[in-house]
């Protein structure tokens, strides 16, 4: 009897090690996914934050595509054609239809943002940065970054896109 229940014993204890090593290693395999995905944002955001820097403060020109002058279907034109070698349509409308539709909720670096600023449309785009910050080119101040919670912007948003990813 005392064998037998040393026995069980001895499965119990050495199934709970298995069971607990297992979790441990899995576990462990899926942490550096995740941290390789931080690592990736993070690079990309200072990509485009360095290419929104460079540009910073030049001025709004309507069909300009830089290096000095932007409007701002150019500004993404150029940033999408130098950082990631993406081809994007020329005017922010037709940028409205590049890839996929995401919820404000789901939006991430390099995510472009659309807004309706004179009532007919998609008529201005920016590229999302973090912490619901953009980049763009007003046609007041020139490339500059702005918040999507700005007076101006919060009732003008009409979608996010995803080009990449």
């Amino acid at each position: 009897m005392t064998k037998t229940l040393n026995k069980i014993t001895f499965l119990i204890i050495t199934s709970m090690l298995m069971l607990s090593c297992t979790s441990v290693s899995s576990h462990q395999l899926k942490k550096p996914a995740n941290q390789q995905l931080t690592q990736q944002r993070i690079e990309e955001s200072k990509v485009i934050e360095k290419f929104i820097g460079k540009h910073y403060g030049a001025k709004y020109v309507m069909g300009a595509t830089g290096p000095n002058t932007f409007d701002c279907s150019g500004l993404m034109l150029t940033l999408f054609r130098e950082i990631y070698k993406v081809q994007l349509p020329r005017t922010s409308m037709k940028q409205y239809y590049a890839g996929r539709h995401i919820s404000k909720s789901e939006l991430s670096y390099g995510d472009l943002v659309f807004f309706n600023t004179n009532g007919r449309g998609v008529s201005h785009v920016g590229v999302y940065l973090e912490d619901g910050k953009f980049g763009h080119a007003s046609t007041s101040r020139g490339v500059m970054i702005s918040n999507l919670s700005d007076y101006y912007f919060k009732n003008k948003f009409v979608a996010a896109r995803r080009v990449l990813k």
